[in-house]
């Protein structure tokens, strides 16, 4: 039987988001982190790099955008700013 792999887009790569999300669900088998959003460019590329990240946005709106096929979208972002960008990806339609 075929395991199926959750699909994860992944919004924030700061110090909390790599410390201790980042590496936990990297971790799991049947997790894909299949996309990454971050304003800092160059450290999302560092952070997909080491995480095997395949896609790269420099903003939760291009990903949520072009990535059709997430089961899930976790956001890891200061706190001032996770509601406006969870009210984005409430509004998202498939």
């Amino acid at each position: 039987m075929k395991r199926y792999k959750i699909r994860l887009g992944w919004i924030g790569c700061g110090f909390i988001g790599q410390l201790a999300h980042l590496e936990n669900f990297s971790s799991l088998s049947d997790v894909e982190i299949t996309a990454l959003a971050d304003t800092k460019i160059k450290l999302a590329k560092k952070v997909a790099k080491k995480y095997g990240i395949k896609k790269i946005y420099n903003n939760h709106l291009d990903l949520l955008k072009n990535e059709k096929k997430l089961d899930a979208i976790i956001v890891v972002t200061k706190r001032f700013q996770t509601q406006f960008i969870v009210k984005d990806i409430l509004k998202k339609k498939n």
